[in-house]
């Protein structure tokens, strides 16, 4: 099973895609706080997320954080391999999951275990889904997203068109709500302090998409319980610029 899902991913290697370069500024009571930077390469019907988040200070809101994820899908934003190695000040991880027929299959490298779960055929990982609502932000939707070793049910609906001032300029973007419901059950636990602190029942994340034929996700909103943490775009190359 890995080796056929390896070498699906191997073909990556050998199809032309097309990049696009995204950097983001991570913002807490105000102060920016981390950086996001994202590459992604896509065909028509797969692609690639290598994505660094790295904190910019030693004094920080967060944890210190040098996390790395690396991510690929097909058929839409399926997820189909999922690689996560996590620095933060007090957690370390270095995981792998590979997905085939509705089942995840995960290598744990820091604990030494393996194991597998079901998932649903639609399932993403953070970055796969949020560009997977990009592609459909005129739309109500919703899909699956496995993090923090549960599975949840993604619900998103368009909340109108604004223009936002952006590092890019004025930009005409589709609003999204987006809200998590937990479907496995167990304890939550927050691992990966930055993408797992996304996924809370009856916690609002809203998402700004440009309305142009490239949906850029130009900012995302997380509403906690006391304080709100912003993401917002500072820079967007892609392989024509």
């Amino acid at each position: 099973m890995k080796n056929s899902i390896l070498l699906v991913i191997c073909l990556f290697a050998v199809i032309t895609l097309r990049a696009d370069y995204l950097e983001y500024r991570v913002r807490v009571w105000g102060i920016t706080n981390s950086v996001i930077k994202v590459k992604h390469e896509k065909s028509d019907t797969l692609g690639v997320f290598d994505v660094h988040v790295q904190t910019l200070s030693a004094v920080s809101i967060f944890s210190n954080v040098d996390n790395y994820y690396y991510s690929t899908y097909t058929n839409g934003f399926n997820t189909n391999y999922l690689r996560k190695k996590i620095q933060q000040s007090n957690y370390t991880e270095n995981r792998e999951v590979f997905i085939r027929d509705n089942i995840a299959y995960m290598i744990d490298y820091t604990k030494d275990t393996e194991g597998e779960y079901p998932v649903f055929e639609d399932t993403c990982d953070l970055f796969c889904g949020l560009f997977r609502m990009s592609k459909d932000a005129e739309k109500e939707g919703s899909f699956h997203i496995f993090s923090n070793r549960h599975l949840w049910k993604v619900n998103y609906k368009p909340a109108g068109i604004e223009t936002i001032k952006t590092e890019l300029g004025k930009v005409e973007a589709y609003r999204l709500e987006i809200y998590f419901t937990q479907l496995t059950e167990g304890d939550f636990k927050c691992t990966d302090i930055f993408t797992n602190n996304v996924m809370k029942e009856n916690q609002l994340l809203e998402l700004w998409i440009s309305t142009d034929e490239d949906r850029i996700p130009l900012r995302a909103l997380l509403h906690k319980n006391k304080f709100r943490v912003y993401w917002d775009i500072v820079e967007y190359r892609n392989q024509d610029d």
